[in-house]
């Protein structure tokens, strides 16, 4: 079972995650209409296709997550959703530290 504090950090970091890939959205297309449906649609469709767990374990082993984690834990990642966790977790505890929360 997974401790509660690492369920929260997960949570800000999914939060995080889905923010940032916001705020980078609205920066690389500044020209774009985003309150229209159709580019609200898709604007949103880009979102969740960030935040899939499938993408978030491709980040995981992007940055060799695994390497933070004890080698008898890592063994038990596994792959999905264990992974996409681990990295969303890593970037709510970034986010607290970064903000001193």
């Amino acid at each position: 079972r997974r401790r509660l504090a690492f369920e929260r950090l997960a949570c800000l970091g999914d939060n995080s995650w889905g923010s940032n890939m916001s705020n980078r959205m609205l920066l690389l297309f500044p020209d774009r209409q985003w309150i229209h449906s159709q580019s609200a649609y898709s604007f949103n469709c880009f979102r969740d296709a960030c935040e899939m767990n499938l993408n978030l374990e491709v980040m995981y082993e992007l940055f060799d997550m695994g390497a933070l984690l004890p080698p008898t834990v890592r063994e038990k990642v596994g792959t999905g959703k264990v992974k996409a966790d681990v990295f969303e977790s890593v970037l709510g505890e970034l986010q607290v530290w970064m903000r001193g929360f």
